[in-house]
């Protein structure tokens, strides 16, 4: 709230570009999992250099940071290298940095005072490495000829079809360098990334040999080829598809800061990705948006005052009939049904095409939209009993329900209902990770 003046200029253009640059700012991260310590500490070195002061280095970030954005939000196409360019060229004209090598230092400070997230962090910081390589490598003598360079994976025939894309250079504003590089090694239909490595390496020698593209192009297209691009979870397409889309979208308020880590445990260490991390790699923000949709049904059925089941004897709609009120253990069971049947649903529906949904993309899905808020689900997690997975199914939620004070939680108005929707998810994935398939199951049945 303290720089709330200089951001409410730049809030007003949301209502012009559909943008809100403050959807930027980090408030689903409680800590990163990008920045180490030795980068901070070089930050902080690079920082005592200034002639500014810190305070007034973020404050000018704010401002310099969001309208850089709100520009590049009106581009038809979001080029990852586009991004950094408008931002070094920015800083070096505001003297915040001498040379470009800097930019890195200036990334950090972003992140570490939350203008940015980790996932826009390790995007600007991988593009501006490509863009400083670019720069240094141009003129850079080509190597020798690699050996056994007609023996290849690939079927490539017509060396200039292949190498069309780059016949010119992308400029980042029509055509995208990153996402043309992908076409370009798709071309060849290899999977295996040590395979298409080599033959790349290959082709781009005989290219440059045969004089289909020039020195400083066979320079950049070994760059990209060092920098392994396939291996990149998400590009600035996604992440701007999912903060200008879904983030924050179903917030009521919009949380400052996140208190608890579950966004920042690691999925797959080796990846150094994480749970928020892999939600933005597996799903856009229409998927995001139906998995979130998913959590608020479940919550609005987990805190329905009244739930019946209507039996009708005769084919006259008023005559005799039975209506049977649930209990509230039943009511948790049908809810539980019903989930899994909403789940079996999304998956087959357009949007998912088939693709495999896990009970934990629906709680980070939730918190990306801001159905549920930090505190939330920190709060379930201190339910020690809940979270045993040696306690029964029937007694794991009694204890859930009455650990919320008693059934007195289908009677407590929001957030309480988003808790209880959350706490029953996290219980199935406990319940997932024991159980065996079996006839029950059937997610087509409710009851």
């Amino acid at each position: 709230m303290k720089y709330f003046c200089i951001l409410f200029v730049f809030v007003l253009n949301q209502m012009a570009y559909g943008f809100s640059p403050i959807i930027l700012r980090n408030n689903k991260e409680s800590i990163s999992r990008m920045i180490s310590d030795q980068d901070v500490s070089r930050m902080e070195n690079w920082l005592r250099g200034l002639p500014i002061p810190e305070e007034e280095l973020k404050k000018k970030s704010l401002s310099y940071v969001y309208r850089i954005f709100i520009d590049f939000a009106k581009n038809k196409n979001h080029c990852d290298l586009l991004i950094p360019i408008y931002i070094m060229n920015e800083m070096q004209a505001s003297k915040i940095i001498l040379n470009k090598k800097e930019i890195i230092h200036y990334y950090v400070f972003l992140r570490k005072e939350n203008i940015i997230d980790d996932l826009l962090f390790d995007l600007l910081r991988k593009s501006s490495n490509i863009l400083l390589a670019f720069d240094q490598n141009k003129n850079r003598p080509v190597g020798n000829r690699p050996m056994n360079i007609n023996s290849r994976y690939s079927k490539i025939e017509n060396l200039n079809d292949f190498y069309k894309p780059f016949s010119t250079w992308p400029d980042e504003i029509n055509v995208c360098t990153i996402q043309s590089y992908f076409g370009h090694i798709n071309q060849l239909k290899i999977s295996n990334n040590s395979s298409r490595d080599k033959d790349l390496k290959k082709l781009n020698w005989l290219a440059y040999d045969q004089k289909i593209i020039n020195l400083e192009t066979y320079n950049r297209l070994e760059t990209l080829r060092l920098t392994n691009l396939t291996s990149w979870p998400i590009t600035m397409t996604r992440y701007m598809d999912i903060i200008k889309n879904a983030k924050d979208k179903m917030a009521k308020i919009v949380e400052e800061t996140s208190t608890d880590d579950f966004n920042s445990t690691y999925v797959y260490r080796k990846q150094n990705l994480t749970r928020r991390g892999k939600l933005y790699a597996a799903y856009n923000s229409t998927q995001i948006f139906l998995m979130s949709q998913i959590i608020e049904k479940t919550a609005k059925r987990m805190d329905a005052r009244r739930v019946e089941l209507s039996f009708q004897y005769t084919d006259d709609p008023k005559g005799e009939g039975e209506i049977y009120i649930f209990s509230p253990m039943e009511q948790y069971r049908i809810s539980i049904n019903m989930l899994k049947k909403d789940i079996a649903e999304l998956v087959r529906s357009e949007s998912f095409k088939g693709s495999p949904l896990e009970y934990q993309d629906l709680i980070a899905s939730a918190y990306e939209t801001g159905l549920i808020r930090s505190n939330e689900i920190d709060h379930v997690l201190k339910f020690e009993e809940f979270w045993n997975p040696k306690t029964p199914r029937w007694k794991a939620y009694a204890d859930y329900a009455y650990s919320l004070t008693g059934t007195a939680v289908y009677y407590l108005p929001p957030p309480w209902n988003i808790l209880g929707a959350i706490g029953l998810i996290m219980t199935q994935i406990k319940f997932a990770e024991k159980e065996e398939a079996n006839s029950s199951n059937n997610w087509n049945t409710i009851i």
